[in-house]
């Protein structure tokens, strides 16, 4: 199986040439994770595949592309972590498994087109590289020292103090996706953009309040809103700075 992630979207034609290409080499289970990660923001696609890679059948073979680098000297990269695979661009995407077992992908080899686009390396390098190693053909891979940029994202797993936390995702209800796990839910104050969220509740309908929060699917509070979008009322985009106290 391929797990594909880009920030792509789906209005143009690109995420259809990607499967096009591992279609060419005989892959027909590809599953697609995201095409929404924001647009050149290489952390973002990293949370969401961090939190999502472990569902998956063990081999799994995941195509990341966020490559705001395209065509620059960032290194394409095969990472081998956990019993996966991880191919993509050399940017931070990977972090999470910067443990693993890193290599840089030979694009002089056959597998590859003669001509690769200088603005879409998804399709010329990642693509065929994801697909020789998911048919086991890996001569192209050539043992690297580790991952050049490694930026992992750093979740609060207990807090004594003041801590500053972040907005790792925004999904499509508007839910804010903070750092903070769940096991701090009731113990904790979150503040965002002047905005103090200080109840809590175990299910979505269970605030009576504008804003509170819930404990996320995936491990982490979310602060969710009544009536409405969170995101829009607390003015948060990805990235966004939450302050964390003790309740």
């Amino acid at each position: 199986m391929i797990g594909l992630l880009t920030d792509f979207g789906i209005k143009d034609t690109y995420v259809a040439e990607l499967k096009l290409v591992l279609l060419s080499h005989g892959i027909e289970q590809v599953l697609d994770i995201s095409h929404h990660v924001k647009a050149g923001n290489p952390r973002h696609g990293q949370f969401l595949l961090q939190s999502v890679y472990k569902r998956f059948p063990a081999g799994t073979v995941f195509l990341g592309v966020v490559d705001p680098g395209v065509g620059t000297e960032r290194a394409p990269v095969a990472v081998r972590f956990n019993g996966y695979w991880f191919v993509g661009p050399d940017n931070g995407l990977f972090s999470f498994a910067a443990s693993g077992d890193v290599f840089h992908i030979d694009t002089e080899k056959p597998i590859f087109p003669n001509r690769v686009s200088e603005t879409f390396h998804g399709r010329d390098i990642f693509a065929p590289a994801a697909a020789g190693i998911h048919n086991n053909l890996t001569r192209f891979l050539k043992k690297a020292e580790g991952l050049s940029v490694v930026a992992p994202i750093r979740f609060v797993e207990e807090i004594t103090s003041l801590f500053c936390s972040e907005v790792l995702h925004i999904d499509g209800f508007g839910n804010v996706v903070t750092s903070v796990r769940n096991a701090l839910l009731g113990r904790v104050i979150l503040e965002v953009n002047g905005t103090i969220i200080a109840n809590s509740h175990s299910t979505f309908a269970k605030g009576n309040e504008a804003l509170f929060m819930v404990p996320g699917s995936k491990e982490l509070i979310e602060i969710v809103a009544r009536e409405g979008r969170a995101s829009d009322m607390l003015s948060a985009v990805i990235g966004t700075e939450v302050e964390v106290r003790i309740k």
